[in-house]
Formats: structure tokens, sequence, C-alpha cells
């Protein structure tokens, strides 16, 4: 769907375009006439008046020319106030996980899994908003040597989020999006390891993302988003990449 900002620039295009034509067929019309003139009566002096018609275009066209002006802004103030509101949304991806100092040597891992997420928010403009979530990261398998034998520890992740967001428009249909915030996160399992490479356990972590949208309709859009949250438990850490819908009230 078309904004309504850009027909009334594209209006504002055609009416300025026509107005260049007409004065320009007066201008050369006029000096037709004054050479036609000249060369028929050399003795007498001719004034033509097309100097005259073209101020009266000119003074017609400027109070519409003002009113498509005035139309194309107040359009595009009403496209920003309907980028605020409430939204919600969801999304799909992989995680992609780090085991840190575990202390033991690593035999084998398997640290990406598929993850979704669900989220709302609140826009108060393109510069602010809100934005909380629920993540399931899925799951991460370290396989560590433990005395003589290998020994795999699985743990299961998931994060409740909460952040402030912000938004740069390219264009009428493409922006990209920011948010920074806290992440609770938490991975869980029966610990098998040594208490010093334990992976599971809960932890509070600073958390950020970076993401672009594209405008199907008012309402919805698709989403493409890199999420970092820094670190669920003592030794692990995660990173999310996904894409997904979001619907705006």
């Amino acid at each position: 769907m078309v904004p309504v900002h850009q027909v009334f620039r594209k209006a504002l295009a055609s009416v300025h375009l026509r107005f260049r034509h007409c004065i320009g067929a007066e201008t050369q019309l006029g000096r037709r006439h004054r050479m036609r003139s000249t060369a028929s009566r050399p003795t007498f002096i001719r004034f033509d008046n097309s100097q005259e018609t073209t101020m009266n275009r000119l003074q017609f066209a400027a109070p519409l020319l003002s009113m498509l002006a005035i139309s194309s802004a107040w359009a595009a103030n009403v496209d920003a106030a309907q980028a605020t509101g409430p939204y919600v949304g969801g999304a799909i991806g992989r995680t992609s996980f780090s085991a840190r100092n575990l202390g033991l040597p690593k035999i084998a891992s398997d640290e990406s899994a598929q993850a979704s997420k669900v989220y709302g928010g609140y826009r108060f403009s393109d510069l602010v908003g809100v934005e909380a979530g629920y993540v399931r990261l899925g799951s991460a398998i370290e396989t560590l040597t433990v005395g003589n034998q290998a020994v795999s520890q699985r743990v299961t992740a998931r994060s409740l989020y909460v952040a402030a967001t912000s938004r740069l428009p390219l264009s009428t249909d493409f922006a990209l999006t920011g948010k920074a915030g806290v992440s609770f996160g938490k991975s869980s399992s029966a610990n098998l390891l040594p208490a010093s490479a334990d992976m599971t356990g809960s932890k509070r972590s600073f958390m950020w993302g970076i993401g672009a949208e594209y405008q199907l309709t008012d309402a919805i859009a698709l989403t493409a988003d890199f999420d970092h949250f820094g670190q669920l438990s003592n030794k692990v850490r995660a990173n999310l990449f996904s894409a997904g819908v979001r619907y705006r009230f």
C-alpha cells in the first residue's frame, strides 16, 4: 500500500512539471510573436502580454503548490504517528552457545540449537520504545574428559529479557532496529560434571541486539535480528540469530 505522503508528493511533482511546461510554452510563443512583429513592422514597437500572463499563472499556482506542500507534510506526520503504539511478535532461529573455563579437556561439542522467542512492546516514537520477551534458546552439549572417561553434559537454556528499543527508518518500508537491556538467563540440567565445570545455573546479564524490519502492511512487518544475551550461567553464553513477524496494533 502506497503511503499517503508519497501520493501527495507525486501530485506535487506533477503540478510542478505542468507548471514549468506552461511557462516554457508561453515564453516560446511570446518570442515567436515578437520575431513576426519585428519582421513585418520594423518601424513600430509592440509589447506582448506574455510576462503579464506568466505572472497571473504564478499567482494562481502559488496557493495550489503551498496547499500540496502543507498536505504532504501533514501526511508524513500522520505516518510517523502510525509508527507508535503497542506491538507483539514471534521469531524462530538458531542459538550459538559458548562454554568457557570448564577446566577439563574438551572432546566434542554441539553448541548450536534451534530457538524461538515471543515478545511484546510499546513504541513511543522511532527513537524510544520498550520491549520484553521470553526466549527458548535450545540445548548445548559438551563432551569432556573426566578422569579416564568421556562425559557428555547437556544443558537447556532460556532467557527472559527487558530492553529499551530504538528504530532508524531508511525508507517508508525498511528500517534498522536496536535494543539494549537486561537478560535473566538460565541453563538447567542434571549436572554430570565436577563443580568446577558445572554449566548449570542462572545469571543476570547485559543484553543487546540489532536488526532490520520490512513493513508489509501498516500492521505487519517481517523482522531479522541478532541478539546477544551475555551469560546464562557462570560458564555459558549465548547469541541468537532469528527471523520472524511482528504485528502492530
